[in-house]
């Protein structure tokens, strides 16, 4: 499943200047660069800090789930999905970051609904469309997976992960043909993962 993320560049923060909305939004992007544990941690620290003195601030809260999610505390990245969507009701990357956390803990249903979301406030949302497909190619559900994977590909056509998966999901549901021109067409994307597998559990005539 695919999370939206912000990048920026790190530096040392004063909060003590924070003065406008332009200065919290640049904070935002510099401590969302942090990448090791400790620059996370670092960065989780400031966002604390930011929200203390910004606390309607749905960016900061959405910034700080994605570093708990990156670091694996899926239920504290759900809270701060929850607390950035109750302050910005329409925030489509927070519904889509917290049903992808929600997929990480097995909870498909309750992923499937936030992918739901995002897909009525913002119908061009590749993103939901795979990440939704994915939740119903895991619940064996290849038909809904399939027609989300070609909603996926008509928005984003050199999508090699929706080729792949929907390849694989035509697999299971019989389509050989297809599913083998899928797989195909993610290796020449990038991605040969479906191929390899085809190739090597009984398609191999037809890749």
């Amino acid at each position: 499943m695919k999370n939206r993320k912000h990048k920026g560049s790190d530096r040392i923060v004063d909060f003590t200047v924070i003065k406008s909305e332009e200065e919290v939004e640049a904070i935002i992007q510099e401590q969302s660069s942090y990448s090791t544990i400790g620059q996370q941690q670092k960065a989780i620290q400031d966002y604390d800090e930011l929200i203390r003195m910004k606390p309607d601030c749905a960016e900061a809260y959405y910034n700080q789930g994605i570093i708990y999610d990156d670091l694996g505390q899926y239920q504290q990245a759900i809270q701060d999905y929850d607390e950035a969507i109750r302050l910005k009701p329409d925030y489509v990357d927070a519904y889509n970051n917290r049903g992808t956390t929600y997929g990480k803990l097995g909870q498909l249903g309750r992923a499937i609904q936030d992918y739901d979301e995002v897909i009525r406030l913002k119908p061009d949302y590749d993103y939901a469309y795979y990440n939704r497909g994915t939740a119903y190619r895991k619940l064996g559900q290849y038909r809904w997976a399939i027609q989300d994977y070609d909603e996926a590909i008509r928005l984003k056509p050199d999508d090699a992960s929706a080729y792949n998966n929907r390849g694989l999901s035509y697999l299971r549901e019989g389509n050989n043909y297809l599913g083998c021109r899928d797989l195909q067409k993610a290796r020449e994307l990038g991605i040969c993962t479906g191929y390899e597998w085809a190739k090597n559990n009984g398609f191999s005539s037809l890749i």
